[in-house]
């Protein structure tokens, strides 16, 4: 069995997972007014977005608001698409444009306030 997956499928999802947590964390950074904050903000983040990925415990098992909330989840999308191709030969073409979109705007947003960060001292 095992996971057999193409490079050419997993390195984009996995790049644009990775743009989008990175920005984000950088953004709550930003936002916190301590280290203390910025913390707590960041492990309440992860872990909904770890219960929400389905990749542990299934999102079905989730109360209904919370398993629609979780299918816009990066998380959940990322695992899903990966899922898909595995089990299903699915195509990964519209949750990666998903992602790419939601990367490039948490990217964007997470540069301009940065740059006001900066600018500030």
């Amino acid at each position: 069995m095992g996971i057999k997956i193409e490079l050419s499928i997993f390195l984009p999802l996995s790049i644009v997972g990775i743009v989008f947590h990175a920005s984000l964390a950088l953004i709550m950074s930003c936002l916190s007014q301590n280290r203390a904050i910025s913390n707590i903000f960041g492990f309440s983040l992860s872990m909904f977005f770890f219960f929400t990925s389905g990749s542990i415990t299934p999102v079905t098992t989730l109360p209904k608001f919370m398993f629609k909330l979780s299918s816009f989840t990066p998380a959940y999308r990322l695992t899903y698409a990966i899922r898909n191709y595995q089990l299903n030969g699915v195509s990964i073409k519209s949750d990666f444009l998903y992602l790419l979109y939601l990367s490039i705007a948490t990217f964007i947003v997470m540069l301009l306030l940065i740059r006001k960060e900066f600018s500030k001292k």
